[in-house]
């Protein structure tokens, strides 16, 4: 669970720009839709299937109160040999604590296309392809402790090649429960009353590269940290540059990579070996 911890927050993000958000929604746009946030992940069981609608307008955006119950949803593994034939259909199972969440035991495999049909009273039928990435390795050692120091070079990840990706995420992840802020100009001109920085920080947009130097100011909070990369399929790629400058914003900025509905049905493989330490200062 440690290594998808990063997906969540892509995952909220997503919901918020497409489903609507905690206050009423103001807009004269609206449009009933099917929205699918189906994640892929090599090596793991189908876990991260979400089946929700759009917001009304005026209604108070809650998970519980978008997530769609009664869908069909099947996903199936493409033929290596015909893209477009399925070797295997895979019937997902609705989990009952969490609405419109659909899960399987089915192992994703890298390097294969999988496609994904989505059927709920009410709205079209909903369809996407993806291509899973490699699997792959980090292959960069570091101290167990380190001293954040802006006057020192950003550190440096470096990992083996993955294929078949759109994009390298790399994340600096604070794994204490409540960590303390890191003291600098950040931490003395916050204002008390604000919400805490989110503990984790994204770097991506660096795809034909095998490393990444993280800036000392990616980080907010001293103690343990995890550092993380992962490598994300064409339409996670999309998603990720179009729902950042999205945010807040209208759908319209994104590019959906569906039919019949609106999200993302997207894959990754998220790196071997990620880097553990405790940041001092």
């Amino acid at each position: 669970m440690k290594l998808k911890m990063m997906y969540s927050v892509f995952v909220s993000l997503l919901l918020v720009i497409i489903s609507g958000c905690s206050e009423p929604s103001s807009s004269d746009d609206y449009s009933n839709q099917l929205v699918l946030n189906a994640y892929l992940f090599a090596g793991k069981a189908i876990d991260s299937v979400y089946v929700q609608r759009t917001a009304q307008i005026m209604e108070r955006y809650t998970e519980k109160a978008v997530a769609i119950t009664g869908a069909s949803v099947r996903i199936s593994l493409m033929k290596a040999s015909d893209p477009m034939t399925a070797e295997t259909t895979y019937v997902l199972v609705a989990d009952p604590l969490k609405q419109g969440r659909f899960s399987s035991p089915a192992v994703i495999l890298p390097r294969r296309s999988y496609s994904i049909e989505v059927h709920a009273g009410g709205y079209p039928v909903v369809t996407g392809t993806t291509l899973v990435p490699d699997t792959f390795h980090i292959v960069t050692t570091l101290p167990a402790t380190l001293l954040w120091d802006v006057q020192q070079p950003s550190i440096e990840v470096g990992w083996s090649p993955s294929s078949g990706y759109g994009d390298y995420v790399a994340s600096i992840t604070s794994t204490d429960v409540d960590p303390p802020f890191i003291n600098d100009f950040r931490s003395k001109n916050r204002n008390p009353d604000d919400p805490k920085p989110q503990k984790t920080s994204f770097f991506f947009n660096i795809p034909q590269r095998n490393s990444v130097e993280l800036p000392w100011l990616m980080f907010r909070y001293l103690g343990r940290h995890r550092i993380s990369v992962s490598a994300v399929d064409e339409n996670y790629y999309d998603f990720l540059r179009q729902s950042m400058a999205a945010e807040g914003g209208s759908l319209r900025e994104i590019r959906d990579r569906l039919n019949g509905g609106i999200g993302v049905f997207a894959s990754a493989a998220v790196a071997t070996g990620p880097i553990y330490f405790s940041l001092i200062q």
